[in-house]
C-alpha cells in the first residue's frame, strides 16, 4: 500500500518539474527571444528577410527575375520596438553579384537594397511584420512565410 503512494508522489513530483520547466523555457522564449526571428516576404515577393536571432540575417531582391542573396547584420531594440539595419561593407555587395556570374550590376543591387539599410519600428500582427521608416514614415509590409 505504501509502496503505491510512494509511487504516486514520485510520478506527481516528476510531472510538476517537468511543467515547470516548460514553464520556464517558454517565458525564457517570450521575453528574451528576438519577436520577429524567421522568414519574411513582402507581397510582391521582390524582398525577402530571413532574420535570424543572432543579429545576422539573409536579404534576398527580386531584381530582373533574379534572386540575389546577401547576408546583413541587423540591431535590435526590443524596448523602442526598433530594428536597424546595418549598412553592408562593399565585400558583402561584390560577394552577392559574384554569385550570378554579373547577371546583375552591383549598382542595381544598391539602388534595389539601400532601402532596408535604414533604422525602422517594427510591429507585428499574427503573421504580418511592418517596418515603419522613421524618417519619412515609409512602410515595407511582410507576410510570414512557412
Amino acid at each position: 500500500m505504501f509502496g503505491k503512494i510512494r509511487k504516486s508522489r514520485i510520478i506527481l513530483l516528476l510531472a510538476a518539474v517537468v511543467i515547470i520547466v516548460v514553464g520556464i523555457f517558454f517565458a525564457k522564449q517570450l521575453l528574451l527571444g528576438n519577436p520577429i526571428q524567421g522568414k519574411w516576404s513582402t507581397s510582391k515577393g521582390d524582398y525577402y528577410l530571413i532574420i535570424e536571432d543572432d543579429n545576422e540575417a539573409e536579404l534576398v531582391v527580386l531584381i530582373e527575375d533574379e534572386l540575389v542573396e546577401m547576408d546583413i547584420r541587423y540591431e535590435l531594440d526590443k524596448k523602442t520596438r526598433m530594428i536597424t539595419f546595418l549598412l553592408p561593407t562593399t565585400s558583402m555587395y561584390d560577394e552577392a553579384v559574384e554569385e550570378l556570374d554579373g547577371k546583375v550590376s552591383e549598382a542595381e543591387l544598391s539602388e534595389k537594397a539601400e532601402v532596408i539599410f535604414t533604422s525602422f519600428e517594427y510591429s507585428m500582427e499574427q503573421d504580418t511584420l511592418t517596418l515603419t521608416e522613421r524618417e519619412y514614415g515609409e512602410q515595407m509590409i511582410f507576410k510570414r512565410v512557412k
